[in-house]
C-alpha cells in the first residue's frame, strides 16, 4: 500500500505544483528530532532511515533504540500531515545518504480540496499504512508483556 502513495506523492502534477520538494540527507543527519512540531511528511526515495525513540527508565536514565529501519518507498512523518501542532514522536535519522521527498501538509491539504478522487485514494493507502503501523507496535507491546511476565516469574503462575 505504501507503493501506492509512493506513486502519487511522485506524479509530476504534485511535484510541480510545490506541495513535494526533493531534499538530500547525508548519513547520520537528522530529518525529524522527536519533541518538535512539524507538518512535513517524508518518503524514501533512495537511502535508509532509521527511526528511534526516547524510553525512561528508572532513576532519570534513558536510552533511545531503534524503532525500524526505512527503505526505499515508505512513508513517515504522517502524523504531522493532521498534527502540525503536536510533537513528533520519534527522532528519524538518515542510516546512508539519502534522498527523501518532503510533503507539505497545509499544501497536500489545499491539493485534496480541489482533487478529491486523489485525495481519496491517498487517505485511504495512508490509513493503511497507519493501521499496518498500529498493528505491528500491538503485536510488539505484547510480545514486550510477554517477556515481561517471563523474565519476573510471572507466566509461569497463570
Amino acid at each position: 500500500m505504501e507503493q501506492q502513495v509512493l506513486t502519487l506523492l511522485k506524479s509530476d502534477q504534485l511535484q510541480q505544483s510545490g506541495i513535494c520538494t526533493r531534499k538530500s540527507y547525508s548519513a547520520n543527519s537528522i530529518v525529524i528530532q522527536e519533541g518538535d512540531t512539524g507538518n512535513k511528511m517524508y518518503v524514501v526515495l533512495d537511502g535508509s532511515v532509521r527511526v528511534s525513540s526516547r524510553v525512561k527508565l528508572d532513576a532519570g536514565h534513558g536510552i533511545q533504540p531503534g524503532l525500524c529501519d526505512l527503505e526505499i518507498g515508505d512513508v513517515f512523518g504522517e502524523m504531522g500531515l493532521y498534527e502540525a501542532q503536536g510533537a513528533r514522536s520519534a527522532t528519524v535519522k538518515a542510516v546512508k545518504d539519502s534522498e527523501l521527498l518532503e510533503i507539505d501538509a497545509d499544501a497536500l491539504s489545499r491539493y485534496m480540496d480541489d482533487h478529491p478522487e486523489d485525495g481519496y485514494v491517498l487517505l485511504k493507502a495512508l490509513f493503511h499504512v497507519v493501521c499496518d503501523r498500529l498493528r505491528k507496535a500491538d503485536e510488539r507491546m505484547g510480545s514486550l508483556f510477554a517477556w515481561g511476565l517471563n523474565a519476573r516469574g510471572i507466566a509461569q503462575h497463570l
